[in-house]
């Protein structure tokens, strides 16, 4: 992956999709751009629908209340 942001989320209460967006967001007002993949917890990608233009992938590193968000290297 290059240009990553961990992205912690303090809103638990909101739907995993509504957060993963939110956090994209803020990668595009910091790189100008959207991302291309997500990292969560594998606890977390249950139940997750596809996200529109973003692929979402499971990761035991990441921690259960943070995204890394990134583009895929090579591209």
């Amino acid at each position: 992956m290059s240009l990553g942001l961990l992205y912690r989320e303090r809103r638990a209460k909101d739907e995993l999709a509504q957060r993963i967006l939110q956090a994209a967001a803020a990668y595009q007002r910091m790189y100008g751009r959207r991302p291309e993949v997500c990292y969560v917890h594998p606890s977390c990608q249950e139940g997750l629908t596809q996200l529109p233009q973003m692929e979402v992938r499971a990761d035991e590193q990441i921690q259960p209340n943070q995204f890394y968000l990134g583009l895929f290297t090579g591209r």
